[in-house]
């Protein structure tokens, strides 16, 4: 198992997100967002498996960290992978 992330920066990596969320997030099957994000594309072995993404709020109450946090809006695997969370993160 190689587990590896990839910026979802086109078309087909951000329709492979969005079916994602829409298919196999059981509680929030919708992949709208406010704010700023990044997601990225979760690779197993290059074949895509899931997603991860972060983001940040429209106008934070302490602008000057605006870039220094963010928190995790959606992870969703569309397989079951023993310690694929682990390895995730370690990226």
């Amino acid at each position: 198992m190689t587990i590896s992330l990839r910026v979802a920066n086109d078309k087909t990596s951000k329709d492979f997100i969005k079916e994602t969320i829409i298919k196999y997030h059981s509680y929030v099957p919708s992949n709208s967002s406010v704010g700023r994000r990044i997601d990225w594309v979760v690779f197993n072995d290059d074949v895509p498996v899931g997603m991860i993404g972060i983001g940040s709020s429209v106008y934070p109450p302490h602008k000057d960290n605006f870039n220094s946090f963010a928190s995790n809006w959606r992870f969703c695997m569309r397989e079951r992978i023993k310690n694929a969370g682990t390895q995730i993160l370690k990226e």
